[in-house]
């Protein structure tokens, strides 16, 4: 049944109006949810979302930078977000907390739209866009700003596809081509895919009774898809380049399912915390967890209770049964697929198909469940306020009664699986603290129920008189249904303070003495390490070089040298050459690391290849006095295979039992063409100019050599000897080798990336057309005018 057949069209400009409303309802909804950060100061930048998203958001951009992975192509990465347009909006303006906002209204804003859409009715719109933007999964990837954006479009994709089922017009092929342009440049490429296989099957079901058949429809959807990919072609480009030298280029089973929603944890999804990690505000504490995962953001998928007494509701009486037969079909698969390895046949089945099978976390299907729920929300508050008043009031209560039931066996379950059958009402955990089983003493299953009960009864005196009171109250009731999980998760005591982004004096000092020496640091807890040790990109907003990161797409050849970059005991051992040859002058580990290394660490000091040159209450700073240059020349080389590589760099021994020294003799991966000379003790190599793609160094040497330098060996670098273009060989398992013949000469490297060159072409040939789509658009409206007024006279 079409919305369109069944209400009579309101005027453009109240519905304009009544969209503009919602806009602002949302900003302010959304405002107001994360209040306590904002009013404090504080940045809306918990975990990931403070070590690396926060800091990227803040520090120079550009193609390449050489403050991680001895070199990065930044705007390769997807999770830098460099072609999100939203991004360089907000960072013009420099605020942080506004991005991170921007993404849940969008987010709302979208459902909304689409639930209009659909319905033509108001209020399930608003209702079903509260669901979706302030629901569990989007609240609990708070510090995943990456993911929360790419998620903030799928309902947006979803409207043009529905739109183009009433007409094929040329302005929703652009609507929806930059959505999904959108969706893919925001940097979660996972929720991309997962986005673009919902719509797909979306446009699949829907196409039986498009207005225009279902081979037009099709062929229409299909060129939005490939317009919308084409946009984001200046990112999806170097990114498959990336992902091709990434340590994600081959994944296993075991690591794409970490972080699924165990089985027997399902009670998860209607009580949030029933597992631990539930923030206490009034005694700043937080639970410790005792589920499967110390951390529960991947596994979070509450949608609110009340809404799943609506979704009853859309079941029973909602007029689109087709459609919502459908929402409940893709929130229940969704939800298995989040189960992972526990639903083993289906599991198996999805990791077989090439391309999904990148991403990790079957938890992230909460994604799918989340959009079919906040719709099925709409559908059942649009049936309801359909039906006459007294079989509106009888649902309701039926509805509540339903979801009483539920919430019973959900209950029973944890407590006949969980607890003991002493009478006591708490059950001991691991950590020491105990759980009770009585709702009045347990806020995770209390304040669930509370707002449950309160909803239910909101919405029976709802259903007995559709007012504009009744109707706020009912807003309000799933705005507090929704904060039983939002208000009390990570980002309320793990925001981050403004204070976390200034330098410390040591860190200060450490820049300084790398910029003279123009060599580069290596952290041992660049990931799971806090901003004094570098972690996540604290080494680009403060413009120190390291040779660690942290990025989902890290170079697979530097992880292989370095064994991972906590492997302290391995890297800091005295036959080990690898910091040596990355240039390594300085060496930071926590003060937790320096107890738990200390026989090693007396080791190298003893040896006299480690000094200490700074201790903080948190962390100290090594000087690694046998760190090569950033550059320099050697006259010998040889080429054992890749395993004789990465043997002879860790051992500092080469397979026949030769001493290896670096600053002699480089590791080539091919044959030279170039003959080398005699050894020359005074031969030297010298970095003159330097830009974040262009690196100019000027060498001298009475004998024919191979520059090395110490950044990484990637496609798209080129190097020219005194204006000459010549090979750039990938030497010591991971660095650029450069042969240069006897005398003095200048050796440039350029970074010219041919997939980001034909990915911007792709970007900006699409962008025309969707211009050329919507220009069109605007000139048939100014024809029909034309007609209309010709017609009058």
């Amino acid at each position: 049944m079409d919305a369109a057949t069944d209400h009579p069209k309101r005027p453009e400009g109240r519905r304009a109006g009544i969209s503009l409303l919602a806009a602002i309802g949302y900003v302010a909804i959304a405002a107001a949810f994360f209040s306590p950060v904002l009013l404090s100061g504080r940045l809306l930048a918990p975990g990931d979302g403070g070590l690396f998203f926060l800091p990227a958001f803040l520090a120079p951009t550009g193609l390449w930078s050489n403050a991680n992975w001895c070199g990065f192509p930044i705007a390769a990465d997807p999770q830098n977000m460099t072609w999100y347009p939203i991004l360089q909006l907000f960072r013009l303006t420099g605020s942080w907390n506004g991005f991170v906002i921007a993404a849940y209204v969008v987010a709302s804003l979208g459902m909304y739209a689409y639930v209009k859409k659909v319905t033509a009715a108001a209020l399930p719109a608003f209702l079903a866009g509260l669901v979706y933007g302030l629901g569990g999964f989007m609240v609990s990837h708070l510090g995943h700003p990456s993911m929360i954006h790419a998620a903030a479009w799928p309902p947006l994709i979803l409207l043009g596809l529905e739109s183009l089922r009433d007409r094929l017009r040329p302005a929703w092929i652009a609507l929806t081509a930059l959505a999904i342009g959108l969706c893919l440049v925001a940097g979660h490429p996972q929720i991309f895919i997962y986005a673009m296989g919902l719509g797909g099957l979306y446009a699949l079901v829907r196409s039986w009774d498009a207005s225009s058949g279902p081979i037009r429809y099709l062929s229409a959807c299909a060129f939005a898809v490939l317009l919308g990919v084409a946009l984001g072609a200046i990112l999806l480009l170097p990114m498959l380049e990336l992902t091709r030298f990434s340590s994600r280029a081959a994944m296993t089973y075991d690591f794409y399912d970490i972080f699924n929603l165990r089985l027997r944890e399902w009670p998860r999804v209607l009580f949030p915390y029933l597992y631990g990690g539930f923030w206490n505000p009034a005694s700043g504490a937080t639970q410790p967890s005792f589920g499967e995962y110390e951390s529960y953001v991947e596994v979070i998928g509450f949608a609110g209770l009340l809404t799943w007494a609506l979704a009853g509701i859309a079941l029973h009486a909602s007029r689109f049964r087709a459609l919502t037969w459908f929402w409940a079909a893709v929130a229940l698969v969704a939800l298995l697929m989040t189960f992972g390895s526990d639903v083993e046949p289906l599991s198996v089945f999805l990791f077989r198909i090439p391309g999904y099978n990148w991403f990790r976390c079957p938890g992230r299907h909460f994604l799918e469940m989340s959009l079919g729920l906040a719709v099925l929300s709409g559908l059942g508050l649009d049936a309801l306020a359909r039906l006459p008043q007294k079989k509106r009031r009888q649902l309701a209560i039926l509805a509540g009664t339903g979801l009483a039931f539920v919430l019973f066996i959900t209950y029973g379950y944890f407590a006949l699986t969980y607890l003991h059958r002493t009478g006591s009402g708490k059950m001991p955990i691991v950590a020491g603290h105990d759980v009770r089983l009585f709702p009045w003493l347990n806020p995770a299953l209390g304040g669930p129920l509370l707002a449950a009960a309160l909803g239910v009864a909101v919405l029976i005196g709802w259903s007995r008189r559709c007012s504009a009171i009744w109707s706020g109250l009912l807003i309000a009731t799933v705005v507090l249904d929704l904060g039983t999980f939002g208000w009390f998760c990570e980002w309320r005591p793990r925001s981050a303070p403004a204070v976390l982004l200034t330098p410390s004096d040591t860190l200060l000092t450490l820049r300084e003495h790398l910029a003279s020496t123009n060599q580069r640091a290596f952290s041992f807890q660049p990931a799971t390490g806090t901003p004094e040790l570098l972690a996540g990109q604290y080494a680009r907003l403060h413009r120190i070089p390291i040779a660690t990161g942290d990025n989902p797409l890290a170079p697979r050849t530097l992880l292989e040298m370095t064994k991972h970059w906590d492997a302290v005991e391995s890297n800091l051992g005295d036959e080990s050459r690898v910091l040596d040859v990355l240039a390594c002058r300085y060496l930071l580990l926590s003060t937790s690391q320096c107890q738990r290394y200390a026989t090693v660490l007396a080791s190298s000091l003893t040896s006299d290849r480690l000094a200490e040159v700074a201790r903080t209450d948190k962390f100290v700073v090594f000087e690694n006095k046998r760190a090569c240059p950033r550059c320099w020349l050697v006259q010998e080389a040889r080429e054992p295979c890749e395993e004789g590589t990465l043997a002879t760099l860790q051992t500092g021994h080469f397979p026949d039992g030769d001493p290896f020294d670096p600053r002699k003799t480089a590791l080539l991966a091919s044959p030279l063409e170039l003959e080398l000379g005699a050894p020359d003790p005074e031969a030297t190599a010298t970095v003159v100019a330097e830009t974040t793609t262009r690196v100019t160094i000027a060498t001298s040497s009475r004998s024919a050599s191979i520059l090395i330098l110490s950044d990484a060996d990637y496609p798209g670098w080129q190097a020219a000897v005194d204006g000459a273009p010549v090979t750039i060989e990938r030497v010591n398992h991971t660095m650029r080798g450069v042969p240069v013949p006897a005398g003095d000469h200048q050796v440039v490297f350029a970074y010219r990336s041919s997939t980001t060159r034909v990915g911007a072409i792709v970007s900006l040939a699409a962008l025309m057309v969707v211009g050329l789509l919507l220009l069109s658009v605007g000139m048939s409206g100014w024809t029909e005018q034309n007609d209309d007024a010709m017609s009058s006279q």
